[in-house]
C-alpha cells in the first residue's frame, strides 16, 4: 500500500504471479470530515483484499518531517485507520519507511518516483503511468522478498540485503480470536 489522502496506491501480488492494482482517489469535498474520509479509504483496501490470500501486509509509514501540522495529522489519521482496519480483519503488516522500499526496489533510498515506474517496469514487467500504483507495487514486491527471506532465501542484490537486514519494525500481528 502507497497510503496517500489524495491517491492511494494498492497493488496485491498473488502466489499465481497475478495482480489487483489500482489508485483510490479521494477530495476532500467528497466527504464530511476526515474520520470519514480515511474510513473510506481504509474500507476499499478491506474490500479489495476480502477473499484473496493476504498473507501479510506491506505499507509505506507516514512521513512527516516534511509537512504541517494539519498534513502531518491527516496522514497520521490515516495510516492508524488502516493499520486498525488490516488487525480488524485479520491482516498481519509491517509499516517501513519509504526509502527501505525505494532501496529495496531501485538501489536508492532517494530514488524519485519518475525512476520508481521504471523499475517496477524493469524488475516486474509491470507498466503503469501511476507513481502511486508503482510505490504500491515496490511495496507488495518487497513483503514478498521479506517473506522469502525469513524463510531463507537467499538471491537478493547486496543492497537489497542491506535492507532486509536493517528493518527494524517487527510485523504487527492481529490479536488471538
Amino acid at each position: 500500500l502507497d497510503l496517500s489522502l489524495t491517491a492511494t496506491g494498492f497493488f496485491l501480488l498473488r502466489a499465481d504471479g497475478t495482480h489487483k492494482a489500482f489508485e483510490i482517489n479521494t477530495r476532500p469535498g467528497e466527504y464530511a470530515s476526515l474520520v470519514k474520509r480515511v474510513g473510506a479509504i481504509a474500507g476499499k483496501i478491506i474490500e479489495e483484499m476480502a477473499g484473496e490470500d493476504v498473507r501479510l501486509v506491506l505499507m509505506e509509514d507516514f512521513f512527516v518531517g516534511r509537512h504541517f501540522a494539519g498534513p502531518a495529522i491527516s496522514l497520521a489519521a490515516l495510516g492508524t485507520i488502516v493499520r486498525d482496519r488490516l488487525l480488524a480483519s485479520g491482516y498481519p503488516y509491517i509499516a517501513l519507511p519509504p526509502a527501505s522500499i525505494k532501496k529495496f526496489e531501485s538501489g536508492s533510498g532517494a530514488s524519485k518516483k519518475g525512476n520508481m515506474v521504471k523499475c517496477v517496469f524493469k524488475n516486474h514487467a509491470f507498466d503503469t503511468a501511476s507513481d502511486n500504483i508503482a510505490d504500491a507495487c515496490a511495496a507488495a514486491y518487497f513483503c514478498k522478498g521479506y517473506a522469502d527471506w525469513l524463510n531463507g532465501a537467499a538471491a537478493f542484490h547486496k543492497y537489497q540485503l542491506d535492507v532486509l537486514k536493517g528493518i527494524r519494525a517487527a510485523i504487527d500481528n492481529p490479536p488471538e480470536k
